[in-house]
């Protein structure tokens, strides 16, 4: 019997069999005990097929796929991997941050287009750091990570976390702290977003939302696509100048759709090039954090094995 089943992506597992021995494989076994996923949906018929099983053990740091709720009704633990990639993740956001606030890549298309001249054409003026807030929504390990980056750069600072507790604001004392949504639209240039899906953060980016923005506001996503309530709102947005810039490296669905924002993107059409760039959720990748996010789990196995318990537990199971 294979007490531990990595349910896909893992096409070797050398490094888990590391950890975890004879004990892990990536062939399915009803009997197993513990399930590491990577994007498998572990919905309630997966979990009734499992008798045995006692965790549920993201790869990554999202758990949207699985049914966390019946999850915890059967008593079985679910744990994401959330201290993992969070120096590539949030250095990427940081880079967008840059990108939008001094048109980098916006002023290396349109430089192509100067028939003469150089300096002296008229184009697109970026933004000085000291004279730019950024707006930060969720200060968790990520957010935390960009909010110091941000700073560091001389950035103004504001960030909305209903949860995080005096001494991690503590952290970032010259970031200012504000108690809603709202109070980041009215003030931001820029918004990156740094929060999980949950039905609480589900679509928290609406039309509400922009409607109190300042006009021109630009925005960043790499924590997870359904943040944001549709691509009909983004395309409407670009197309009436609400939003100036928006850089992502997540899609409500992915690959993405065949919508009129994704063709227009796909084209480069000419009014929204450059104003919209898309990576393919990406954030997380590096050579480092490929190894980490795998030990780092397969460590967390091996506890559920011992009895101990898991880290990073996400279900109502040992609360």
């Amino acid at each position: 019997m294979n007490r531990v089943w990595i349910t896909d992506r893992i096409k070797n597992p050398d490094l888990e069999q590391a950890i975890l021995g004879n004990t892990v494989s990536t062939e399915y076994d009803e009997n197993a005990e513990v399930a590491m996923v990577w994007r498998t949906e572990v919905n309630q018929e997966l979990i009734q097929r499992m008798p045995k099983l006692r965790a549920i053990l993201r790869y990554g740091v999202g758990y949207e796929r699985i049914n966390v709720d019946f999850a915890s009704s059967k008593n079985i633990y679910v744990c994401n991997n959330p201290t993992y990639c969070t120096e590539e993740v949030a250095a990427t956001a940081l880079a967008m941050i840059l990108n939008i606030s001094r048109n980098v890549v916006r002023l290396d298309s349109i430089a192509k287009t100067f028939s003469q001249g150089w300096q002296e054409n008229s184009v697109p003026k970026g933004l000085k750091p000291s004279a730019t807030t950024i707006g930060i929504v969720g200060a968790g390990n990520i957010g935390g990570q960009v909010i110091k980056m941000c700073l560091s750069l001389g950035y103004h600072v504001v960030y909305f976390d209903p949860y995080i507790d005096a001494v991690r604001q503590e952290l970032f004392a010259q970031a200012k702290r504000v108690t809603s949504l709202d109070q980041i639209a009215k003030v931001a240039d820029i918004i990156s977003l740094h929060v999980p899906l949950t039905p609480e953060t589900h679509g928290m980016i609406n039309r509400p939302f922009f409607e109190k923005c300042k006009k021109g506001v630009s925005l960043v996503n790499t924590a997870r696509g359904k943040i944001i309530e549709s691509l009909d709102l983004i395309l409407e947005k670009l197309q009436d100048g609400t939003l100036d810039q928006i850089n992502l490296d997540v899609l409500p669905d992915e690959p993405p759709e065949d919508h009129p924002l994704i063709q227009e993107w796909r084209h480069s059409a000419p009014w929204l090039k450059h104003r919209l760039i898309i990576n393919p959720h990406k954030a997380y990748l590096s050579k480092e954090s490929e190894i980490e996010m795998r030990i780092s789990s397969a460590k967390n196995a091996l506890k559920v094995l011992n009895g101990e318990r898991p880290d990073h537990i996400v279900s109502k199971k040992g609360e």
